[in-house]
């Protein structure tokens, strides 16, 4: 290194900028380690084995058979729905004009 080189290097690190671009990254680096990344997004809908179950058991209740595989992907997809349309409900105040289950404003807000 010429010593040129060198008085620019030790003016770089002496520059603020350079001291709160390090700061922030390993503050973001600090906080992407420690931060729960399993928590569930709210835009995010999830069908898991336990709403299948009790989906094929509420069908099963109703026609007196197991659902077949496309009964039950179809099931899934209806919840899917009428979580979108509460949630949409939701956003729109349905739910404090509507004072019943969230199913009813779903089937409210999606005629």
């Amino acid at each position: 290194m010429t010593r040129e080189s060198k008085g620019f290097f030790w003016r770089l690190l002496r520059e603020p900028l350079i001291h709160f671009l390090v700061l922030g990254s390993g503050l973001f680096v600090l906080y992407a380690s420690v931060s729960d990344n399993t928590a569930q997004r709210p835009d995010k809908i999830v069908v898991d084995e336990a709403q299948v179950r009790w989906l094929a058991e509420q069908f099963q209740r109703t026609w007196m058979r197991p659902p077949t595989h496309d009964e039950l992907r179809g099931l899934a997809a209806d919840a899917v729905k009428e979580e979108i349309l509460y949630r949409e409900a939701v956003a729109l105040g349905l739910d404090r004009m509507i004072s019943s289950s969230a199913g009813a404003c779903a089937r409210r807000w999606s005629f």
